[in-house]
């Protein structure tokens, strides 16, 4: 210790004269002065691995947070299936608000893109520059789909979109790129075509008719459409039917997706008779889901319970612990844990009591979630865990799958009425953000934190003692070495005097 002691000097006579080892004294004397300096150390280690546990546990409980905000969502809770009886004629997806009914899709026609087309001249390939096409510094391109236009520019400083030296191939690069429009150069066929489909109209024009002639063979034109050049895109037509046999409606897409009772078609195929869809509850995903939701609460409960009732490790020197090993028991009966522990608990086993909505389910073990003990066996009751019954749950959702969700997610907020989905996210933000449960206990501004800067304020006190106290037994064993030794020079000399 006296290494780092500004108390004291350079140098210490270490029993030089007496012949007693005074620095062995010294270090025994300080091994006895510094044991309240060590137990509030030891107090203060404590506090730091209790802080860590507790980060420990916010990090556990932010990450339940994070997947009870979207475990709730209808689309995730009681999701819906549709199902196509042909999917090669046309394929089926449902959204959660679909209705649960069965009805008949026929595709009368595909959408398509409009297009043109033409036969470049024989010596243009994808190698060959715009040079190659007539094309001259200043010259435009202009593509126009519905129209809305836009123009290349041939500058050959830069500054435009392409240069006479470009290739064919770097052209058709641009085009995808700038345009709405995607060109296809193949054979010495040349197509330019809208990358939607729909009935919408395809135009290109340039200011210079020889880039227009050596790629489409259209001679002095100026100008080239659809209409005239090429073929204009359809948009896609199907019949709806609610018997298989009766056209009850028919709608218009420019696309080949269409949006019919929450439900997306893609049609694939056009066809002379209906094809059925039936959109039914996806009950094995909603069970899924469920089941997931259990497994994440039980994980929690586990690790909360474990540091509840966890022992410190006593089989392990000091010095062979890791940080987890110290961290063990240091919460053991922790009554802020305990709270917290209890109120998630109370939540997962409660009952909805809802004054002002109904709902057919008002606790999980309605819908087959409980702790499954039986017989007296109370061990999963005790650590808060939750089991599943499938086939009761299966029922619930089969019976009313939207007052399962309900069940869950509810968040009335006029009226202060939230289900156990709810319940659960909110308590577990009000725990875990800045500010709330565990930071009013372990953050900076908590309760261990205050703790701990006590504690360090006290440590730099007792060891600047400490080190006044060295000094103090050093200065005193070196005055009595000094005064054995002045009085050994004493003796010496009166010795020597009288033996004259």
């Amino acid at each position: 210790m006296s290494d780092s002691n500004s108390y004291m000097g350079m140098f210490q006579i270490g029993g030089l004269a007496s012949g007693i080892d005074t620095k062995s004294i010294v270090e025994k004397l300080m091994e006895i002065e510094t044991q309240p300096l060590k137990k509030v150390q030891t107090n203060f280690d404590e506090l730091k691995y209790k802080q860590k546990s507790w980060t420990e546990i916010n990090d556990k409980l932010q990450g339940f947070w994070d997947y009870m905000t979207t475990f709730s969502f209808q689309k995730n809770l009681i999701p819906k299936k549709a199902e196509s009886a042909d999917t090669d004629k046309v394929e089926a997806t449902a959204l959660s608000t679909s209705s649960n009914i069965d009805f008949y899709v026929k595709t009368t026609q595909l959408a398509s893109s409009s297009y043109i087309k033409g036969t470049a001249d024989s010596a243009i390939t994808t190698a060959s520059t715009l040079s190659d096409l007539s094309a001259l510094d200043g010259d435009t391109l202009t593509f126009t789909v519905d129209g809305n236009a836009v123009t290349l520019n041939i500058k050959d400083d830069g500054t435009g979109d392409l240069k006479t030296t470009d290739t064919i191939q770097t052209l058709t690069d641009v085009i995808n790129s700038k345009t709405d429009s995607n060109m296809i150069f193949e054979d010495g066929q040349v197509f330019v075509l809208n990358k939607n489909t729909g009935d919408k109209s395809l135009q290109i024009d340039s200011s210079n008719a020889n880039i227009l002639d050596k790629l489409f063979s259209t001679g002095t034109a100026t100008t080239l459409t659809d209409v005239a050049n090429g073929v204009t895109g359809s948009n896609a037509n199907v019949e709806i039917s609610f018997d298989g046999s009766t056209t009850h409606m028919t709608l218009t897409e420019s696309s080949n997706n269409f949006n019919f009772n929450n439900v997306t078609l893609n049609i694939k195929s056009v066809d002379t008779s209906f094809t059925k869809i039936s959109v039914s509850q996806d009950i094995d995903k909603s069970v899924e889901k469920i089941k997931e939701f259990v497994d994440k609460y039980n994980d929690v409960m586990n690790f909360l319970y474990d540091k509840l009732n966890e022992n410190k490790v006593t089989d392990k020197a000091e010095s062979d612990m890791t940080d987890e090993d110290k961290m063990k028991g240091l919460l053991k009966g922790d009554s802020n844990l305990e709270n917290l522990f209890y109120k998630i608990k109370n939540i997962g086993y409660s009952q909805l009591n809802l004054v002002n909505n109904t709902n057919d389910y008002t606790s999980l073990y309605s819908i087959g979630v409980s702790s499954g003990d039986l017989e007296g066996n109370y061990s999963n009751t005790e650590k808060g865990l939750l089991s599943v019954d499938e086939e009761k749950l299966k029922e619930a959702l089969n019976n009313n799958a939207h007052d399962v969700w309900n069940l869950f997610a509810l968040n009335d907020l006029n009226n202060e009425e939230y289900g156990i989905g709810t319940q659960l996210k909110n308590y577990l933000w009000d725990t875990t953000k800045f500010g709330g449960y565990i930071d009013q206990i372990s953050g900076t501004t908590g309760t261990i934190g205050v703790q701990m800067r006590s504690l360090a304020k006290e440590m730099v006190t007792m060891l600047d003692n400490v080190h006044k106290k060295e000094a103090y037994y050093n200065m005193k064993f070196s005055a009595m070495e000094q005064a054995i030794n002045n009085m050994n020079s004493q003796g010496s000399y009166i010795s020597q005097a009288f033996s004259k």
